[in-house]
């Protein structure tokens, strides 16, 4: 995988995901495909553009700058995938922000440079910065080169992981600099968990495992409750069978979002 990875948002001054005042930076790309992903726009690593219908007037503008002809003025998604390049032009163009690029670019320094914005209310919170996606451990080395900055400056570093990467990776580039991990764990049968996230868990079940052993974070654990996939009593008994072997510092069930339904349509998807 590429390691200079795209940027899909960065969420200042969230009081989520962590404790105190936080930067949540979103990476974009997952190795993941979970059918009720809340944030599909962060499944692939590549650039992508969003559509939003409600807020397009069809003044044509787009499609006057798209040297590809990649517009749609007679259907029902904007954009043409097969001829779009995703230069971005027709969103640079688009006065009434119906167009969004999803995926940005960032150097080390200047994503640490935006993060350090945000010192003085981490000082006083008790906050700091949350790595998100996607999935940030699919870029362990620029990851690591951020946090190793961001640790000089006596910066919080908290990972959010779906739980699928390379363990001798993760201990070598990242471990040293994060001090907590939201961990998903959200199918416990392998083979549903194929099912729904086109991956099998065996591997999550390892890397969780192993961050016990020995313990070097803190560990919260996360499951969303997706009705009839995650939420039944088979699949969440299972779940408190397997953490209640280790000394994970808490447990957490996320209600189920349904707004990634509209940023399917966003993205001229089908669910």
């Amino acid at each position: 995988m590429n390691n200079i990875p795209l940027i899909f948002d960065i969420q200042r001054t969230s009081f989520v995901d962590g404790q105190g005042i936080r930067t949540v930076v979103f990476f974009k790309g997952c190795p993941l495909e979970c059918e009720w992903c809340h944030n599909p726009e962060s499944q692939s690593p590549e650039k992508e553009i969003l559509w939003y219908n409600d807020l397009c007037k069809n003044c044509r503008t787009c499609s006057d700058k798209c040297k590809n002809n990649a517009i749609r003025n007679d259907y029902e998604y904007k954009v043409n995938k097969t001829k779009c390049k995703v230069c971005g032009e027709c969103v640079k163009a688009c006065d009434y922000k119906a167009l969004k690029m999803a995926g940005k670019e960032y150097e080390v320094e200047s994503l640490v440079n935006v993060i350090l914005k945000d010192k003085l209310y981490f000082d006083v919170s008790g906050g700091g910065v949350t790595f998100s996606g996607g999935e940030p451990l699919m870029f362990m080395e620029f990851l690591s080169d951020v946090c190793k900055e961001l640790k000089e400056k006596d910066i919080d570093i908290t990972l959010q992981t779906c739980g699928y990467f390379n363990f001798g990776e993760f201990e070598k580039h990242i471990s040293p600099y994060i001090n907590t991990i939201y961990f998903d764990l959200k199918i416990a049968d392998d083979k549903l968990h194929l099912e729904y996230t086109n991956k099998s868990n065996k591997l999550i079940l390892e890397n969780l495992n192993k961050l016990f052993f020995p313990k070097k974070h803190k560990v919260i654990i996360r499951t969303p409750l997706i009705e009839g996939i995650t939420n039944t009593s088979v699949n969440l008994n299972r779940i408190k069978e397997i953490i209640n072997k280790y000394d994970y510092d808490d447990y957490e069930e996320l209600l189920f979002n349904d707004s990634f339904i509209k940023k399917l349509e966003n993205l001229g998807r089908e669910k």
